[in-house]
C-alpha cells in the first residue's frame, strides 16, 4: 500500500478545538476512522471508502482528498485546504 500525498487540508480536532493539517490518504484515513466528531454522514462513509481506494491502488489521492473535504464540510470540521489564499 502506498500513502500518496496531497496538498494540505485543514480541519479542526474534537480535542480542544485543536487544528491538524492532513496531508496523506493515509492521515486522512486515520483521521475519518480515530479522529472524527460523533456527526458521521453519508460524505465521511464516502470519504473511507475513497481512502481505502486510494491506498489500495483503485482510486487516486485527488478523489480522496475531495471526498476528505466533502466530508469535513459535512460535519462542520472544515477550516482550509492549501488551494484557499491566506
Amino acid at each position: 500500500m502506498e500513502n500518496p500525498q496531497f496538498p494540505a487540508v485543514t480541519v479542526e480536532t474534537t480535542e480542544d478545538d485543536k487544528l491538524q493539517n492532513v496531508t496523506s490518504v493515509r492521515q486522512a484515513a486515520t483521521f475519518l476512522v480515530n479522529g472524527w466528531p460523533a456527526n458521521r454522514g453519508q460524505a465521511h462513509v464516502m470519504a473511507r471508502m475513497a481512502c481505502i481506494a486510494a491506498l489500495d491502488g483503485h482510486g487516486s489521492s485527488s478523489k480522496a482528498r475531495a471526498a476528505f473535504i466533502a466530508a469535513a464540510k459535512e460535519a462542520r470540521i472544515y477550516v482550509r485546504d492549501s488551494a484557499w489564499p491566506f
